[in-house]
């Protein structure tokens, strides 16, 4: 069996940004994504596309330009996605992804 048709499960924690940016369509905080062993943050987030539509794609990821909009953050079990791969970093089995906002004052 090939590697690539192993699933995994991650989950996917969007409290902070639904309060952030107003993404009230979304009614849960909290989901579980299901992937396939080698599957990236990337993928994770064109996933997210297809399940939470226009407001995910308008506010969180550009699956045309594949990057994020400007000021979102993403953390992978409390690691900042820069510190990692970005958006190929890998995920595995029981991850715990966050995705927020991040502001600056001044």
């Amino acid at each position: 069996m090939q590697d690539s048709m192993i699933e995994i499960s991650v989950k996917v924690n969007l409290s902070s940004l639904i309060s952030q940016i107003g993404m009230n369509a979304i009614t849960k905080k909290k989901i579980e994504i299901n992937l396939y062993l080698g599957n990236t943050v990337r993928d994770l987030l064109i996933k997210l596309n297809d399940k939470l539509g226009d407001p995910f794609q308008k506010n969180v990821f550009d699956s045309e330009t594949s990057s994020l909009i400007q000021n979102t953050i993403v953390f992978i079990n409390g690691k900042a996605l820069q510190t990692l791969n970005g958006l190929d970093t890998v995920l595995a089995q029981g991850d715990v992804v966050m995705i927020g906002r991040a502001y600056t004052s001044g």
